[in-house]
């Protein structure tokens, strides 16, 4: 809250005051009316400069909540751009992973034992074959087992010289699921960093419109600072049979001195040249 006028500090000057008081006091009265108009065209100086200052702090901050929603904008918009592009590379990973396993499902490759499998099998029943002592019947029944393990090598081999396209396809899937996980990545990037100017917007604006968190009005909806009224006491209620001073402070005849006085009193709101002038006007003036 600015600092409030002390009125009390305010000179009073009627039309009685005019009327009744000695041209020294009126100088006098002059010179308070002149120091208590000094003293408050400082203080509106002063708060004028308080106020360009605060306007351009706020200026300042409404261009920064400005610049950090631009930017905030603009990283949504690629955040929206990399996620349709991770999207529609996640739905293209996923239908040639699909392919992959109805290629593996056609081929059979997840049925039935491995090639190293059988070809260990097939070694320790040809060394079996070679080192131990078997009737006729056994020996019948273990090349038998032999050769049906032979068969099942060969024909997965087989299978598997079938498997080139079914690797060159894992590969392109593997591929795509990579690149839609950079992708991603970059969503989480950006996103975090568009947040980051999100916030900084908001701070501004606090910043901007106050600790109420209330922007102030718009300058031609500022409600200005009454003025305050100027006191005609006595004025058109003189006392009846009061005689008036005349030139000099003495009764009677007219207003003798009064248009110097007014001009005195003009000097207020004159230059200081001017208002010299009204005071060297007064102190000449026939006593």
């Amino acid at each position: 809250m600015p600092e409030s006028i002390d009125e009390s500090a305010n000179v009073e000057l009627t039309e009685e005051d005019l009327e009744n008081e000695s041209k020294g006091q009126l100088i006098k009265r002059a010179g308070q009316l002149r120091d208590r108009r000094n003293d408050l065209n400082q203080k509106a100086s002063e708060r004028a400069s308080k106020r360009d200052e605060l306007n351009a702090k706020t200026r300042e901050k409404v261009d920064e909540a400005q610049t950090h929603r631009e930017k905030r904008d603009e990283l949504n918009e690629q955040v929206q751009e990399h996620k349709e592009t991770r999207n529609d590379l996640n739905a293209k990973a996923n239908e040639l992973f699909d392919e992959v396993d109805e290629m593996k499902a056609d081929l059979e490759l997840d049925e039935g034992k491995g090639i190293d499998q059988l070809e260990s099998e097939i070694e320790d029943l040809e060394f079996k074959q070679q080192t131990e002592v078997l009737s006729t019947d056994d020996e019948r029944e273990l090349i038998e087992t032999i050769e049906g393990k032979r068969e099942k090598l060969a024909d997965r081999k087989a299978k598997l010289d079938q498997t080139g396209d079914l690797e060159s396809l894992k590969e392109e899937a593997q591929e795509v699921r990579a690149e839609a996980s950079k992708h991603h990545q970059k969503v989480t990037e950006l996103a975090d960093e568009a947040q980051e100017h999100h916030n900084r917007m908001i701070v501004a604006r606090q910043v901007r419109r106050g600790p109420g968190g209330r922007r102030p009005p718009p300058r031609g909806l500022r409600p200005r600072p009454e003025a305050p009224a100027r006191t005609r006491q006595g004025r058109g209620k003189r006392a009846e049979g009061r005689p008036r001073r005349g030139a000099g402070g003495r009764k009677g005849g007219g207003r003798g001195n009064l248009p110097e006085v007014q001009g005195r009193r003009d000097a207020g709101h004159r230059g200081p040249d001017e208002a010299a002038e009204g005071r060297q006007a007064l102190t000449s003036s026939p006593p």
